[in-house]
């Protein structure tokens, strides 16, 4: 259920703004889930509000609750749109009303100004409590973030009144956990290039829903595959989600369908996506952009994939996917060495990750190249490195990830990443395995692993 939330949160990271309101029944994790977002993203600044019953007939009391960290940054921002705020938070006195839509633009000023430096998060909680006034506000400066650096996330109690100004808006229900559950599961087997199990996950889910709700479905058989390199049928299910999805979901799938479109050699399918794309409006993450407007661009590609690589921070699945098509772009124009070392380090995060049908589209792209790709674990680039080995031996002790997060003064999700690589290098799929191959074979065995994993004997 956090998926949502993770790519409003990761969009706001690359510069592309989002929105996402929770909705929810008491006690089905609204809070707790995006306290969790936030504390793992500790380099996001964090404006907070939460809506207040005795407080709903005082107009702007949210909103002045939410944005008072920021005030020190309202001489920053244009005249009039300072007056505004200032008579909205009586800090001015004037005989009219104030303008909301100078209000409006005010925050929205505001939140550019502080999301200058670092990307900034608008957290709401219980928001069925909000004043009007303030609801209206944050609708307007929800739809108007897409270009900056600035997540809104909204949580909503159910039942609640109605909320007009949140209709439209981004939304996710919690409570459904079997149909949450049941989606993340089929990506989770698109991803890892798990046909049979895809396939079979995807038409239970499909089954007995709606078009807009079975086009998550095609949305994970796009994914599959584009892994398995099966281009028209990707497309297929691509312009499926595109024509049947919900607008969040139709804007999600543009940088696969304009993939699966160049690669099966009909560009011409991806128009009305490519057409937007060239807007330059869509609520997608700058490094998706300029990826999917280089396999647009023909000859003239490079230095959009060098932007798109640059947007990635983190070895994730998006920066794999950009080096693996830059990869493919650099081999078919004869750029064989550049395209190695694309392909190569997608290869290697594919594998990481344990997305098997990609990793294997990689191996296929290098073996092209001329490059010997042998078994997994075989190959020099493949042995362990210094902190990938010192965190296999913690494990095969016994020490918790939390624990040898504490020992190396590292992250969990860091030494989960470490652990994916190692189980892949020496070919083992379980902490078990892993402690049973260092621990339990014999002294003569732990000494010659130890040297082939860079050990002291």
């Amino acid at each position: 259920m956090g998926d949502s939330l993770d790519r409003v949160l990761s969009g706001a990271r690359d510069g592309a703004g989002g929105v996402l309101v929770l909705r929810g029944e008491p006690g089905s994790g609204k809070t707790t889930l995006l306290r969790r977002a936030i504390e793992q993203a500790p380099e996001l600044r964090v404006v907070h509000a939460a809506g207040v019953e005795s407080e709903q007939e005082f107009g702007f009391a949210a909103l002045h609750q939410l944005l008072f960290p920021l005030f020190p940054g309202l001489g920053r921002i244009p005249g009039p749109q300072r007056e505004a705020l200032g008579i909205a938070f009586g800090l001015a006195s004037a005989p009219a009303a104030p303008d909301r839509f100078l209000i409006g633009l005010g925050v929205l000023s505001l939140l550019a100004d502080a999301a200058a430096d670092r990307p900034l998060v608008v957290a709401v909680d219980d928001a069925q409590w909000l004043d009007e006034a303030t609801v209206d506000v944050l609708a307007f400066v929800a739809r108007r973030v897409r270009s900056m650096p600035v997540a809104v996330v909204l949580a909503v109690r159910e039942p609640a009144p109605r909320l007009p100004a949140l209709d439209g808006l981004p939304c996710l229900r919690l409570g459904a956990e079997p149909q949450a559950a049941a989606q993340h599961d089929l990506v989770r087997l698109a991803w890892q290039g798990r046909e049979a199990e895809a396939r079979s996950a995807a038409a239970d889910f499909g089954r007995d829903r709606s078009r807009a709700e079975a086009a998550a479905a095609d949305h994970a058989l796009t994914i599959l595959e584009l892994g398995l390199g099966r281009y028209r049928e990707a497309l297929g299910h691509a312009l499926a989600v595109y024509r049947d999805g919900s607008p969040d979901l139709g804007v999600q799938v543009i940088p696969d369908l304009i993939e699966a479109a160049t690669r099966s050699g009909r560009p011409d399918d991806a128009g009305p996506a490519a057409r937007r794309l060239a807007t330059g409006q869509l609520p997608l993450a700058p490094g998706l952009i300029a990826r999917s407007r280089a396999m647009l661009a023909g000859d003239d590609a490079e230095q959009l994939y060098r932007e798109a690589i640059g947007h990635f921070r983190n070895a994730d699945a998006d920066l794999a996917r950009t080096r693996l098509v830059y990869g493919e772009w650099l081999r078919r124009r004869w750029r064989r060495r550049d395209a190695r070392e694309q392909l190569r380090a997608a290869q290697e995060m594919f594998s990481a990750n344990g997305f098997a049908a990609f990793a294997g589209r990689a191996e296929v792209e290098l073996r092209a190249t001329g490059e010997r790709v042998g078994k997994r674990g075989a190959g020099a680039h493949d042995r362990l490195t210094a902190q990938e080995a010192e965190v296999a031996r913690l494990v095969a002790d016994g020490n918790s990830n939390r624990q040898v997060a504490g020992l190396l003064f590292i992250s969990e999700n860091t030494v989960q990443y470490h652990l994916r690589k190692v189980f892949r290098k020496i070919g083992v799929s379980s902490r078990t395995q892993l402690a049973r191959v260092v621990l339990d074979q014999g002294r003569a065995i732990r000494s010659d692993l130890a040297v082939e994993l860079g050990w002291p004997a």
